[in-house]
């Protein structure tokens, strides 16, 4: 009987601590790199190959690869960006749509790190490590919006998880500002939720990291960042986007859940 309590106790203590000790994981990040002067290439494709998913963008980090953190285009099966028309996006382009694209690369790295993870962002270990992932492509590109767009952030984090944040930095084009902003929404299943107030977009660049406690418990984030204001004389840009999340420590519980029962049972047996 002592043992059996005495095992419950350790594995309790020891869950504690395997829970206690979980850390945030960027399930999937958007460094942008993979846009060429020709157009955009998709993730591990050559420098001259054509761009095949166009305003769907694939994630060229994740640490929930092997290595930490880690980039190329294995990180694409953790998330995707959209701005073709799905998941609550807007047809915004650039290539094989129709209309004039108002969603495309611009040629400069954001270079904001308040608040956000580095590396990945913010730091000369980025190229080397999507090089060495077998990410074949690398130049200093942001994302940009020329218009009133929405974009939707999809990061399957594959189990349940908690703590979830959107990471990225802005700013405008042009060294003046004219009232854009970026508000936030997630899906929660039947529709998308705002999350806080409308973020003001300055010619400063600037970083944030916003919480969104409405998906703890989801092992798939959906999150829509709106622009508005956006003109093709100034435009907004975004770069260094990022989805993390803690997974939940329900598997613990749920293995001393089993112990415990183990030693109800011993002791009725006992009793018989």
């Amino acid at each position: 009987m002592k043992f059996f309590t005495k095992l419950v106790v350790g594995v309790a203590g020891g869950l504690m601590t395997l829970g206690a000790s979980a850390q945030s994981n960027m399930i999937a990040g958007w460094e942008f790199s993979q846009f060429t002067a020709g157009g955009f290439n998709a993730v591990g494709l050559l420098a001259d190959s054509d761009f095949s998913q166009a305003g769907a963008l694939n994630a060229n980090y994740s640490e929930l690869l092997p290595d930490s953190p880690a980039g190329g285009p294995l990180a694409a099966s953790f998330g995707t960006l959209y701005y073709d028309g799905t998941n609550g996006s807007t047809n915004a382009g650039p290539f094989g749509l129709s209309g004039d694209p108002t969603v495309y690369g611009f040629a400069q790295n954001l270079g904001s790190e308040v608040d956000q993870v580095s590396p990945p962002y913010g730091s000369t270990a980025s190229e080397n490590v999507l090089i060495f992932n077998g990410q074949e492509v690398y130049n200093d590109f942001g994302l940009k919006i020329e218009a009133d767009n929405s974009l939707v952030v999809m990061a399957d984090a594959q189990v349940a998880s908690t703590d979830w944040n959107l990471t990225f930095a802005f700013q405008t084009e042009t060294s003046t500002a004219g009232g854009q902003e970026i508000s936030l929404e997630y899906f929660d299943g039947s529709n998308f939720v705002a999350v806080g107030s409308p973020l003001t977009v300055t010619a400063t660049d600037q970083g944030t990291t916003v919480a969104i406690s409405g998906l703890d418990g989801m092992a798939m984030a959906q999150i829509r960042m709106n622009i508005s204001g956006a003109t093709d004389a100034n435009a907004v840009v975004i770069d260094n986007l990022g989805v993390a999340a803690v997974p939940e420590p329900a598997t613990y519980a749920a293995l001393f859940g089993l112990v415990a029962l183990g030693l109800i049972i011993r002791r009725r047996l006992r009793k018989a």
